[in-house]
């Protein structure tokens, strides 16, 4: 493994930390042990915990915008099923999104961050924007907007961290969808995304 390979996975590591622990109740020496590494090593990767928690916000929105685009655009997926993939994807990575939540909400770690967060969204909104530009067909543009719409609803169920939330603001937008030409039927009827996110 190669000095970026293994930094790499110290970041995931501290991420998990972080989202376990919260930002300032962790300090390096609680990083490094986690990381089965000694404190002085993490100093010849970053040069202090703000780099570390600046990477790590970098490192986690890179994966993210990653696996957003590719369920989104996946072209070999209906609406239905990439509603669905959204779904569950966003249930795959509500842990470590904890950490994404804390560095949003800490008045120091939101402005060292502000720059990767923005790039994030332009990133996702330029490819929504990309899109629409391209569709001719209505269907297809109330598709972007949908998915748009889902991103902002996960954003929102993970800042309140209520898992019903999500689910109840979903399925009234897909009962919307229904009344206007169906396109949200299969997940409604899918009941197992219902029945496991009502706990």
């Amino acid at each position: 493994m190669n000095r970026e390979e293994r930094k790499k996975e110290y970041l995931k590591c501290f991420i998990k930390t972080f989202s376990e622990n919260g930002i300032d109740r962790t300090p390096v020496k609680k990083l490094a042990g986690e990381a089965k590494m000694n404190e002085a090593s993490i100093y010849q990767y970053f040069k202090n915990k703000d780099e570390i928690v600046v990477e790590c916000v970098r490192l986690y929105l890179e994966g993210e915008l990653e696996r957003l685009l590719q369920v989104l655009s996946d072209p070999e997926e209906d609406f239905e099923s990439r509603v669905r993939s959204f779904l569950n994807l966003s249930y795959e990575t509500a842990d470590e999104a904890k950490f994404i939540i804390q560095v949003l909400t800490s008045p120091t770690y939101s402005v060292m961050c502000s720059p990767i967060v923005h790039d994030f969204s332009k990133r996702i909104l330029s490819t929504s924007s990309h899109a629409d530009a391209e569709d001719e067909d209505d269907s297809a543009a109330k598709e972007s907007a949908v998915q748009l719409l889902l991103l902002s609803i996960m954003i929102g169920d993970r800042v309140l961290g209520e898992s019903s939330l999500l689910r109840v603001q979903v399925e009234c937008l897909l009962h919307l969808l229904d009344h206007d030409g169906g396109m949200g039927t299969g997940v409604l009827q899918d009941r197992s995304f219902s029945q496991r996110n009502s706990a």
